[in-house]
């Protein structure tokens, strides 16, 4: 066992041998049991990390089914909007109509007219 001098302050390692010792080790005070002081905040800190680790992959979850079902249903609208957009441009080229495209009069126009 190692002690420190009686006529002297103990040194900074034997600072950090004692302090972890108080709080990373189960000591026997006056004939009782203590436990160790860290033992309820790892206890807590773990409680915490599993809850939101959890719920955040729950969220994940989710949130990957949501867009999975939403990209099918997009994706079916798309080929469907695409297929009527298809059959559009088929019966302009069966009927041989051209559409002429008018650009609206403006006021400038209007007037010179009259």
């Amino acid at each position: 066992m190692q002690y420190s001098s009686l006529d002297g302050s103990p040194s900074i390692l034997e600072k950090l041998i004692v302090w972890y010792m108080h709080h990373f080790k189960s000591m026997v005070i006056e004939g009782t049991w203590h436990p160790a002081k860290i033992g309820p905040y790892i206890l807590k800190s773990l409680n915490f990390v599993l809850s939101v680790g959890l719920s955040g992959f729950i969220i994940v979850m989710v949130n990957f089914y949501l867009d999975r079902n939403k990209s099918d249903v997009s994706e079916k609208k798309l080929t469907e909007i695409s297929e009527n957009l298809k059959k559009i441009l088929i019966k302009i080229e069966q009927n041989g109509k051209t559409y002429k495209t008018t650009t609206p009069a403006t006021h400038s126009q209007n007037s010179k007219q009259r």
